[in-house]
């Protein structure tokens, strides 16, 4: 039997492990990390269609203005042939490593005058590593408390992939919401 706010679904995909994890997730169930593998092995136009009724379904209709800060650029080891920040092409972009937390914080401050609500912190890598280089993560987490404490702006940002342990520090801290381009 479907509950009710699954019935309220207007498009199903027909994917039984997407249509399953919607059903799931209306009816107020949280999804787990295999939930997370099992729907990455989905077609992306079947989870587009899934992630677009949810976000229908639970949207208030407002929309939150964004604005980041590209907080290292470049040398990039990852080979991603689509990618300008990889150090395997030559695009002529400027390069350069982590900005530090008060140019972040300035950057922020300004996206906020601007009227963004939420302000990304984006670097490009396959992921920062509290293990291997803890200093930048050092940095990059007081980037996080100095938006969380000298804007009102939300934190977010997108840095790569991360263990369970870094998210939640970030998390802990003040990090809003995490972008990871799969």
């Amino acid at each position: 039997m479907l509950s009710t706010a699954y019935a309220r679904v207007v498009y199903e995909t027909g994917n039984k492990t997407i249509d399953d994890a919607v059903r799931r997730v209306l009816d107020g169930e949280t999804l787990d990390r295999t939930d997370g593998i099992a729907l990455l092995a989905q077609p992306v136009e079947e989870l587009a269609a899934a992630a677009d009724q949810l976000r229908e379904h639970f949207s208030d209709g407002t929309v939150d203005a964004c604005s980041i800060v590209n907080a290292k650029a470049g040398n990039c080891a990852e080979d991603c042939g689509f990618c300008a920040q990889s150090v395997h092409f030559d695009t002529g972009i400027d390069t350069y490593d982590f900005l530090g937390p008060e140019k972040v914080l300035e950057a922020a401050k300004r996206a906020e005058a601007d009227g963004a609500q939420r302000f990304g912190i984006v670097v490009a890598e396959k992921g920062v590593s509290k293990e291997h280089r803890p200093e930048e993560w050092e940095e990059i987490c007081e980037a996080i408390r100095l938006i969380r404490d000298e804007t009102d702006v939300e934190a977010d940002a997108s840095l790569g992939l991360l263990t369970e342990e870094e998210a939640q520090e970030l998390a802990d801290i003040g990090l809003n919401h995490y972008n990871h381009n799969i």
